[in-house]
Parts: C-alpha cells; structure tokens; sequence
C-alpha cells in the first residue's frame, strides 16, 4: 500500500466522521426545535386557558407543567423564554453545520458563544422574577 492510498483512506474515514456530526447535530437541532414547539404550545395553551381545570386544583400550582404530578412547574411566561431559546438553539446550530447560503439568518460561527450566553441570561433572569414573585405573594 502506498502513501497516497493510505492518505485516500484516512481522508475518507474524516469525511465519514465529519458526515456523521453534521448528521448528529442536525438530529439534535430539530430535536430542540421541535421540543421548543411543543412547549411553547403547551405553555399558549395554558395562557388562553385551555387546560383542564381539575388538573391544576390537584397540583396547586399555576403556570406549565412539564410531565407529571410531581414534576417541575414553570410560570407561563418562563415556559415561553425557555421554548423560544430551544427553537433560537435549535436553529442556530443547524445553521452553524450547514453551508452558509442555507441559513442567511444566523450569529457568526466565530461568535457561537452569544448564542447561549443570551439564552441562559434570558430564562434564569426569568426563573429569578418567578421566584421574587412567588416570595411576595
């Protein structure tokens, strides 16, 4: 086997293995796009008030529960930060591993780090005014 040869075959593997991550990351990015969909109509369907009245009396609990009776409860409006910042993700990181004309809206991909820095600013800032609130009332 010559240098070339084994060159060819090394390049092939790094296609393969760079392939699969793009494949990957596009599975994760419609995975947290499509979770942030079905949260954000959760949560809007809590906002109109669509939710079966018995099923808030049990818990005590006003905003969006997330899976069942002992699971964690955001407020409405939290929900739809925490929805919207899956779908902003979701989006971006589908851009980032996809060629550049695909997505002409996007954050550099030298920038990535606003990305999630304003997605955790946003839904802990938001976490915090539920818990101030919760303190008052």
């Amino acid at each position: 086997m010559s240098g070339l040869e084994v060159g060819l075959e090394v390049g092939a593997d790094a296609q393969g293995l760079a392939l699969g991550v793009v494949v990957l990351v596009w599975a994760v990015g419609v995975g947290l796009m499509g979770s942030g969909l079905f949260l954000f109509w959760k949560s809007r369907r809590e906002a109109l008030g669509k939710q079966d009245p018995d099923e808030s009396e049990e818990t005590g609990v006003e905003g969006v529960r997330l899976a069942g009776k002992k699971a964690v409860s955001l407020s409405t409006p939290t929900a739809m930060i925490l929805a919207l910042s899956a779908i902003a993700l979701g989006y971006h990181l589908l851009a980032w591993v996809s060629p550049e004309a695909w997505f002409e809206l996007q954050v550099p991909r030298r920038m990535w780090w606003i990305v999630p820095v304003v997605i955790v600013i946003s839904v802990v800032s938001s976490w915090l005014i539920d818990r101030m609130e919760a303190g008052k009332g």
